[in-house]
C-alpha cells in the first residue's frame, strides 16, 4: 500500500510543493492590482504643479485599472479648475473619462488668446476671462474693449517691477505700443500693438483674442467717424 507523500520509505513531498507554490503564485497575482502605463505631456503654467524633471515633456505614468482623467490629476496634484481643455489620443474628453493602457494625454489650461468652447468637455462654459491692461496713451481703445464687455485696466506703471506683478496676479493681458515692454522676459501676458489709430488696434485685438460682440464693431466705427467730425 502507498502513503501520500512517502516513497521507498522516502518523503516525496515535491509534487506538494509545487501544487502549493502553484496555488501561492495564484493568491499572489490575484491580490496584485492591474496597472496601465499612459504617457503624459502638460502645457504651459500647468508645468508648475510638477516636479522640475518632468516639466514641458512627456512622461510616463502607471494607474491602477481602472483610473480615470481625473484620478490622474490627483496624482499629480494638478487642480482640476486649472485645466480647459483634455486631450486623449488627440480627442477632447471629460474628468470621469476611464484611461487605457497606451492612451496620450494631453492637459492645457485656459486659453486666453483662442475661444476653443467647440471642443470643451470639461465644463459648459470656457475658462478664459479676458482682461487687459492699457497704457495711459491706450485710453480710447480702453473704453472700445469695454463696450465690447472687455475687462480694462488703466496703469500708469512704467517699470517691471511694477507692471509683472499686476498681470500675474490677475491675469492681466497687457498691450502695449512700446515693443522694449513686449520684450520683457518676465512678463508672460503681453501684446504689442501694430495699429496706428484706435479703430485699427481695436481691430487687432478682436481678431487676435477672438473676442465675443464684435457685432458692435461697426456702431464703433460710425461713433468714430462722427467723432473725428
Amino acid at each position: 500500500m502507498m502513503i501520500w507523500g512517502r516513497r521507498n520509505g522516502r518523503d516525496d513531498t515535491s509534487g506538494a510543493d509545487v501544487l502549493l507554490s502553484g496555488a501561492t503564485t495564484k493568491v499572489e497575482s490575484r491580490s496584485e492590482k492591474a496597472m496601465a502605463s499612459v504617457h503624459v505631456r502638460v502645457y504651459e503654467e500647468l508645468n508648475d504643479f510638477l516636479p522640475p524633471r518632468l516639466r514641458k515633456q512627456r512622461f510616463d505614468l502607471e494607474l491602477e485599472v481602472p483610473s480615470t482623467v481625473g484620478d490622474l490629476l490627483k496624482k499629480l496634484a494638478i487642480p482640476e479648475d486649472q485645466v480647459e481643455l483634455i486631450l486623449v489620443n488627440g480627442n477632447s474628453v471629460d474628468f470621469a473619462y476611464i484611461l487605457a493602457d497606451g492612451d496620450w494625454i494631453s492637459l492645457y489650461p485656459v486659453f486666453e488668446s483662442l475661444d476653443i468652447r467647440p471642443l470643451l468637455r470639461v465644463r459648459a462654459h470656457a475658462l478664459r476671462r479676458l482682461r487687459f491692461l492699457v497704457e495711459p496713451e491706450l485710453f480710447r481703445l480702453g473704453l472700445c474693449l469695454r463696450i465690447l464687455r472687455s475687462s480694462v485696466l488703466k496703469c500708469r506703471c512704467r517699470s517691471p517691477d511694477e507692471i509683472v506683478p499686476i498681470s500675474e496676479c490677475g491675469r492681466w493681458i497687457v498691450l502695449t505700443k512700446n515693443p522694449a515692454i513686449a520684450r520683457w522676459p518676465e512678463l508672460e501676458r503681453v501684446y504689442l500693438l501694430r495699429g496706428t489709430n484706435t479703430f485699427q488696434q481695436l481691430i487687432e485685438v478682436i481678431c487676435r483674442f477672438n473676442l465675443t460682440g464684435s457685432a458692435l464693431l461697426l456702431r464703433l466705427r460710425s461713433l468714430f467717424a462722427r467723432t473725428a467730425r
